[in-house]
């Protein structure tokens, strides 16, 4: 999981909008999810002690495409928040407790709820019982509230076939 929540001011209104970081199209461009008004092509934005920023494409709902001037990955490790649920409403004193100890590769904008009680020793007691564990890089964001796609139902099966194959065989 990233701190994907920033905020920023719009230019040169000074009008206050928050971002959600969802997807890295590349070194400086990312699909955002916005909070605020009048967020259409073109506006350029000033993050909060941050770089700039400016819209490239409106697309659906509340996406943004937005191209920052720099590459942000310092700034969100400096200034980025964790996104929460809306169910938990004070702030993180240490976001690492709000990440899965089997999380592996950074990209997720949402916190991952439903792995938080897992622990390593959860993990290792579960595994000398014999259970196998199919390891995959599931980065949630907005496409989690989404209506499931074929291309999701092919991954599932990808996935359930692999996990499939993790099972002892009868004894």
């Amino acid at each position: 999981m990233i701190p994907a929540r920033v905020y920023a001011r719009k230019l040169p209104t000074g009008g206050r909008v928050e971002l959600l970081l969802l997807r890295r199209e590349d070194e400086l461009t990312w699909e955002v999810l916005v909070g605020g008004k009048r967020m259409t092509t073109g506006r350029r934005l000033q993050l909060e002690d941050g770089p700039q920023a400016e819209v490239l494409a409106a697309l659906d709902g509340s996406r943004r495409l937005v191209r920052f001037s720099e590459a942000i990955d310092a700034y969100l490790a400096r200034a980025g928040n964790v996104p929460l649920p809306p169910y938990i409403h004070a702030p993180l004193a240490d976001p690492e407790r709000y990440q899965t100890v089997y999380a592996r590769v950074p990209g997720s904008a949402a916190a991952p709820t439903a792995g938080l009680h897992f622990t390593p020793e959860l993990i290792a007691k579960l595994e000398q019982k014999g259970v196998l564990f199919t390891r995959l890089t599931l980065h949630v964001g907005l496409d989690t509230f989404a209506p499931v796609t074929e291309k999701a139902r092919r991954i599932i099966r990808s996935t359930r076939n692999g996990a499939s194959s993790t099972q002892r065989p009868p004894t």
